[in-house]
């Protein structure tokens, strides 16, 4: 085999250096799907926090293709540093606990001003400080299996196929969490449908306007029989009733 013969053998032979960062697309999985596409497996992410979850797929997208750009392991490393994940998925969670809360408080202000609800008890029937902490840190929670998965990132040598396989582990960690945390934010919906539905229910008691009623109603039957002269004038009403009677027919 002559020189060209052997260039020409060397440039066809495949490569089989791995890359420095592996694509994460496919271990995402659905969390890269589009809003409204079909998914190989249920759960299908929710389109109402479609917003929110390519926003975080893009982030992680983004800080990939900066470690691709790194010169080592180290500079990859550093840049998809377990802190950094943890972050983003801090970021995320917290933006789905607020975009919960509001679907929440949206939900019973409709059911309340449905039932023309003053604004008081509009206030009184949305979620209390303690309650909108308990909400959070359930939604937060559905991120444990990928935060401590996490380590695995900190143990392995930089850059190694330990580390590229850490790397795509977390990924499908990742998918699992947020469908998980997709979930519990629409349980946490779901629990509150029970306040919504007795705020749109909610009718005025009819006692109040019969109690006036009954009292009028008394009043107007006493002031005629003692303007009739079939009651005797009570106390500080005579001038009254001799007017009455003087201008009567």
């Amino acid at each position: 085999m002559d020189g060209a013969d052997t260039v020409t053998a060397r440039h066809a032979a495949p490569s089989t250096q791995r890359a420095l960062v592996p694509e994460l697309g496919p271990s995402l999985g659905r969390l890269t799907a589009l809003p409204g596409a079909p998914v190989g497996a249920p759960p299908a992410p929710r389109p109402e926090l479609s917003d929110l979850r390519l926003a975080l797929v893009g982030r992680l997208f983004e800080l990939a293709a900066a470690a691709r750009g790194a010169v080592d392991g180290d500079g990859a490393a550093e840049i998809l540093a377990p802190a950094r994940l943890r972050l983003e998925w801090e970021r995320a969670a917290a933006q789905v606990a607020t975009r919960t809360l509001e679907r929440i408080e949206s939900a019973l202000t409709v059911a309340a001003r449905s039932a023309a609800l003053p604004a008081r008890r509009i206030r009184r029937a949305a979620p209390t400080t303690a309650e909108i902490a308990l909400i959070k840190a359930r939604l937060h929670g559905a991120g444990v299996p990928f935060v401590d998965g996490l380590t695995a990132l900190d143990t392995a040598e930089a850059g190694s196929d330990d580390w590229r396989t850490a790397l795509l582990a977390s990924a499908r960690r990742l998918e699992g969490c947020w469908l998980a945390l997709e979930q519990r934010a629409l349980a946490e919906e779901e629990a509150w449908q029970g306040e919504a539905a007795s705020l749109s229910s909610w009718r005025p008691s009819p006692w109040p306007r019969r109690i006036v009623a009954t009292s009028l109603m008394v009043i107007f039957v006493y002031a005629g029989l003692v303007l009739g002269g079939f009651l005797p004038v009570p106390p500080g009403a005579g001038a009254i009733t001799r007017w009455w009677w003087s201008h009567g027919p």
